[in-house]
């Protein structure tokens, strides 16, 4: 998406999905869930960078408008519970900006 984004000059549009349990159940007795569908602000390429950085760059930013819809919605903070090597670089340099804003 991000390399047609910059290709086609156009942006990127972050949307998010949460969902939480309504006040009716299904016939099992399980909560049915209500689904919200968050749209956010368009993200643009950076003129003045290569593509290559216009990507990262892009992608840091989408993930830190759903970190910031995550966390608003739910009340709690996006952890991760895995080998955090295995998460993209964009994703851990937002969550130790998270945790350096903590400190």
């Amino acid at each position: 998406a991000y390399h047609f984004s910059i290709k086609h000059d156009v942006p990127i549009i972050p949307f998010f999905i949460t969902t939480k349990d309504s006040e009716y159940s299904d016939d099992a007795g399980f909560p049915i869930l209500e689904y919200y569908i968050h749209i956010q602000k368009p993200i643009y390429k950076e003129n003045n960078l290569t593509r290559k950085d216009n990507i990262k760059l892009m992608k840091k930013k989408n993930f830190e408008v759903w970190q910031q819809i995550y966390e608003d919605f739910y009340k709690i903070p996006l952890e991760y519970n895995c080998n955090l090597d295995l998460l993209p670089d964009y994703v851990k340099e937002c969550l130790l900006k998270r945790e350096n804003q903590n400190e």
